[in-house]
């Protein structure tokens, strides 16, 4: 799964650096690349590492990871693997142009998971409200519908808390 290099390197991390994993003698118990890969405290050039694996559950857990710049971000919603997508879709610091790209994905399952996506602003709705795929088009429209009532019921508390 990955070499002994970048095990080598990790497990240096690991001694290193307080990520609040057990250890044992100084050293780490068991090398768990899936949770070093989810972890938010974990370094942008070391989750760039794990972009390199076979594994794709771990390219999954670190297109998840908030701490992933967006430049890799961007590489992997072109990912073969559609789980690797929609980590892309469900992590926050996504930038708005990915998810637009992404609402032209040949795939309608990543579009559909796209449209359901509570990660996703009025402008990438309002594009998947146009689908040409009428699942696609009527999820949006039940997202886009949702989103505008929060919207309507935030305004009308905030409109209420105005002093008079």
């Amino acid at each position: 799964m990955f070499s002994r290099e970048v095990k080598n390197f990790m497990s240096n991390y690991m001694q290193h650096v307080d990520t609040g994993y057990p250890r044992h003698s100084g050293e780490i118990q068991s090398f768990c690349p899936g949770l070093i890969a989810a972890d938010p405290k974990t370094p942008p050039a070391v989750l760039e590492l794990f972009l390199i694996s076979s594994d794709t559950g771990i390219i999954e857990k670190a297109a998840g990871n908030p701490s992933l710049p967006s430049d890799a971000l961007t590489e992997l919603s072109q990912h073969y693997d559609p789980a690797v997508k929609e980590a892309v879709i469900d992590n926050p610091c996504t930038p708005k142009e990915v998810l637009i790209a992404l609402a032209a994905d040949p795939d309608p399952d990543i579009r559909y998971y796209l449209a359901e996506s509570h990660n996703v602003d009025e402008d990438v709705i309002l594009v998947l409200c146009d689908d040409e795929n009428p699942y696609v088009a009527a999820r949006a429209n039940q997202t886009w519908c949702r989103v505008s009532q929060e919207m309507h019921c935030r305004l009308t508390k905030k409109k209420e808390e105005l002093p008079l």
